[in-house]
């Protein structure tokens, strides 16, 4: 995901645009042209970011509930947007194995915000 600049994930949605958009669509993109069109279903797909990548991947899981066969499995992961972020999602993670962890206090996270992700 070369070039995807998400600036603070507390700014306001806006601040984030066209980046956010920009890489929930590489992963949509890359899922579908790679495990999707070759056969995979979604229960054998796991979503996992690391470094810059990790707030879109938890993000795009959250906006594309499916049953994953592991959609998350993070550290020090949180979704994107200020307090108070619409998070109205159609679809479900039931059945999916999730895993959000983090450090309390956390000097760049909020714990808050750790409890929001994990409850969207």
């Amino acid at each position: 995901m070369c070039g995807i600049r998400i600036r603070s994930f507390l700014a306001p949605m806006d601040e984030n645009q066209p980046y956010l958009d920009s890489a929930l669509a590489r992963i949509e993109a890359g899922g579908r042209r790679i495990l999707i069109s070759r056969g995979v279903a979604s229960e054998r797909i796991a979503i996992l970011g690391i470094f810059s990548g990790r707030v879109p991947a938890l993000e795009f899981a959250a906006r594309h509930p499916r049953k994953f066969g592991g959609a998350v499995m993070a550290h020090d992961w949180r979704l994107i947007g200020p307090p108070g972020t619409p998070r109205d999602y159609e679809g479900s993670l039931d059945g999916t194995p999730v895993f959000i962890g983090s450090g309390d206090p956390d000097p760049h996270v909020p714990f808050e915000r750790v409890l929001e992700s994990e409850k969207v």
